[in-house]
């Protein structure tokens, strides 16, 4: 299972280990870009750059689809006729992650692209630790512990 990460953040360890793959180094700029809105947006923005964002897991989706163990894990590819008989594909998946006013449309645009579309849930840990005068350091630890699909 290959799930293209569309959030600002790098894979951790553990969201790698269940599928979890960044986009190419030279799509990585764009999709900061792209998820990074002035202080005043309109909705046309939110659309335009969730169609794009939508765009951009389409290819980094075709780069990364024969990840999955056998052809007959995988469905045929829809788009390229040419290759049917051997070009074989895994669902696309997408995680995202955000700005909240923005999610809906990027949602909406992925899924118009037939993504199924998630949100990392983890597990948050407050770790103390003396900070050698006398005081605690509280640090929140972030643990992946899964995928919430919204789709």
């Amino acid at each position: 299972m290959t799930i293209i990460n569309l959030t600002q953040h790098q894979a951790t360890a553990d969201q790698v280990a269940q599928g979890i793959v960044d986009v190419s180094p030279e799509n990585l700029a764009k999709l900061k870009a792209l998820l990074t809105f002035p202080a005043i947006y309109t909705t046309s923005m939110l659309i335009d750059n969730a169609r794009a964002i939508a765009d951009l897991a389409w290819a980094e989706w075709d780069k990364n689809c024969g990840i999955a163990a056998s052809k007959d894990e995988r469905p045929l590819h829809n788009t390229d006729d040419a290759y049917q008989d051997y070009w074989y594909h895994s669902d696309k998946q997408a995680m995202i992650g955000g700005m909240p006013s923005f999610m809906k449309h990027l949602e909406q645009a992925l899924m118009d692209k037939e993504f199924r579309v998630g949100y990392a849930c983890t597990d948050r840990v407050s770790v103390d630790k003396p900070d050698g005068k006398g005081g605690v350091e509280k640090t929140a630890v972030f643990k992946h512990v899964g995928i919430y699909w919204a789709n």
